[in-house]
């Protein structure tokens, strides 16, 4: 079959596919035709939306998002940084993919889309798997000093909060078992949007809960997700919303998505702001809402991204202080990761609450906002809280 886009487009197939367990699909995927071959896969559950879209097998990279009405879903990522990368992050993202086997499963489908072979997929138990792991040294003295830095930035009126992370990597002597570990992701993370992205030997996956946005039809929302609580005998989640600190971050937020939007809007619907319940912490949530026909799915996702959510605000001298502090490259940490289907719709999400696995190494990812009433112990203690979305499903 000719791929080439000045030959014919490839003609998918459907058929009917029941899966008590969803993952089998992923695991049919495990190995490659051809020794030359990578394993290439990509697991993505909308659970807000009930929809699953596992996609298995590099068919091309498109050109641009016109060419995405081809293909049943195409898969889109771009790096927090648009500079390429020599670490770990090499030749990993920032690309429009489309593949040739698709499982969809949604409310109204349970199908499999295929070109010429349809792989035999058996329906199997994921078994869960309890990892070994150990902890590199870390310089915990490097965040302590950038912490220190915004803070300065802050007071000089410069910055008014910047986003600062962590990278805490870890490794096994064993394998990761990365079936056992998304299980254990979508039974800890019902509200969450649970993703993987397989290339060789490198899987960069996650539970984020936040949204950057979704397109359907005219119809375009975005999520301003800032303001956390960690959940303690002694706090309550009304705690969060009558807390001066957590508001401003959060509003900050809330102003830079709406002017963004509104640049190519004549309105935006805010809804008021309430709690979104995770596992571990409460968020302040804030939903906005607008109408734009001239827009696609990719151009409103780079026209948001870094929310101030994850960069700062003002954006330039927020990312420039995290360029300068941050002891490693975000790469897809905290980007935008997501799916396109044929008709141009679909949704892009913040990629936190994530990790990479590069063999035997995990390297886990998290921040927290800084703002001026932020204290170093409070921060510390929600970044470690936050990391503990990866660490308890091992």
């Amino acid at each position: 079959m000719c791929y080439n886009f000045y030959c014919r487009m490839p003609n998918f197939k459907k058929k009917i596919l029941n899966l008590k367990n969803p993952l089998s699909f992923w695991q049919a995927f495990s190995d490659t035709d051809t020794q030359t071959d990578e394993i290439e896969r990509l697991f993505f559950y909308d659970q807000p939306a009930d929809k699953l879209v596992i996609a298995a097998e590099r068919l091309t990279a498109l050109k641009d998002e016109s060419e995405t009405k081809h293909f049943p879903y195409s898969f889109y990522s771009h790096t927090f940084f648009d500079e390429t990368l020599q670490n770990e992050w090499a030749d990993f993202g920032n690309e429009l993919l489309a593949f040739k086997h698709y499982f969809v499963k949604s409310k109204t489908e349970s199908h499999y889309y295929y070109l010429e072979d349809c792989r035999a997929i058996t329906d199997t138990e994921v078994t869960d798997f309890h990892h070994s792991v150990h902890q590199q040294a870390e310089d915990l003295s490097a965040w302590e000093r950038f912490f220190s830095e915004i803070k300065k930035n802050i007071v000089a009126d410069r910055v008014k909060k910047v986003v600062a992370s962590r990278q805490v990597i870890f490794e096994t002597d064993g394998t990761f078992h990365i079936e056992s570990i998304l299980q254990k992701l979508i039974t800890n993370n019902p509200n969450c949007f649970i993703f993987a992205y397989q290339k060789g030997q490198r899987i960069f996956f996650g539970a984020s809960p936040e949204l950057l946005v979704r397109k359907n039809g005219a119809q375009v929302s975005s999520y301003a997700l800032a303001g956390t609580l960690a959940k303690s005998d002694r706090t309550h989640p009304e705690d969060l919303l009558n807390n001066s600190k957590n508001l401003l971050e959060h509003q900050i937020v809330i102003d830079k998505i709406k002017e963004r939007l509104m640049l190519h809007a004549d309105k935006v619907a805010i809804q008021p702001t309430g709690l979104m319940e995770l596992k571990n912490v409460w968020h302040l949530q804030t939903k906005l809402e607008t109408i734009n026909t001239d827009k696609s799915l990719i151009d409103w996702a780079q026209l948001l991204h870094p929310t101030p959510a994850l960069g700062g605000e003002p954006s330039k001298e927020a990312l420039q202080l995290i360029r300068d502090y941050e002891n490693y490259n975000r790469g897809l940490y905290a980007s935008p990761f997501g799916l396109i289907d044929s008709d141009g719709n679909g949704s892009m999400i913040v990629a936190i609450r994530s990790a990479l696995i590069d063999g035997k190494k995990l390297h886990i990812y998290a921040g927290a906002g800084i703002v001026a009433d932020s204290q170093f112990e409070a921060e510390s203690l929600e970044v470690i809280t936050k990391l503990q979305t990866i660490l308890e499903v091992l």
